[in-house]
């Protein structure tokens, strides 16, 4: 799951490999406003067949706990 959402991140998003730290922030680190972080949802739902809630979208901070998020619902 972890390399899904990382090419997600690289291509829609021109983020490079070296950024894409269990560890970054999706906003701060990644500099993701909030219309990105909308498509990026979109994107993972698409791609996953997981819906993730607005509630539980602002909970998610790094990409490690977006990664965990949806790993989970597997």
């Amino acid at each position: 799951m972890r390399d899904i959402i990382n090419k997600i991140l690289k291509e829609e998003y021109c983020i490079s490999e070296d950024e894409l730290l269990p560890a970054a922030e999706l906003r701060n680190d990644l500099r993701l406003d909030s219309l990105d972080i909308v498509e990026l949802v979109l994107k993972i739902e698409d791609v996953t067949g997981k819906e993730i809630p607005d509630s539980d979208f602002a909970k998610l901070i790094t990409v490690d706990d977006l990664v965990k998020y949806v790993e989970k619902g597997e």
